[in-house]
């Protein structure tokens, strides 16, 4: 059972139990959303805190099915020290991409976002969750 925990002006925050950070678009019916630098800086400010509170690095789940876009910002950020923070709080990341162009948008923020943690594309939430068991500290 997930619980939500927070929400940015685009995204919502869900905390399941088995810890699993998941990441949604807040509108389910937005055909378009892009993540601008304040969306990408929300959601690793949400993803540090949950790893400061459970005192581990984390499992996340982005659902990328919305998403058509990541701003030039975000791209450059991620490759500065700044961005790569979220090595210290992230043990794996799933995204889930159910249609050509969230596959698109997932191969581009892997491409993009070189870490020191796996990433891994899903088509769905349950085959998401069920890597990201796999990959969980003992």
């Amino acid at each position: 059972m997930s619980k939500k925990i927070d929400q940015s002006k685009q995204l919502e925050f869900w905390l399941d139990e088995h810890d699993i950070l998941t990441i949604r678009v807040a509108n389910e019916n937005a055909k378009v959303i892009e993540v601008n630098m304040e969306e990408a800086l929300y959601s690793l400010g949400v993803q540090k805190r949950i790893s400061e509170e459970k005192g581990k690095k984390i499992l996340v789940l982005s659902n990328l099915t919305s998403m058509t876009k990541i701003s030039k910002e975000v791209r450059d950020f991620a490759k500065t020290p700044a961005g790569k923070e979220v090595d210290n709080y992230v043990l794996a990341y799933a995204f889930v991409a159910s249609n050509l162009w969230s596959r698109m948008i997932g191969n581009m923020i892997m491409s993009l976002f070189k870490h020191g943690y796996p990433m891994k594309i899903f088509p769905t939430e349950e085959k998401a969750i069920e890597w990201l068991l796999t990959q969980k500290e003992g």
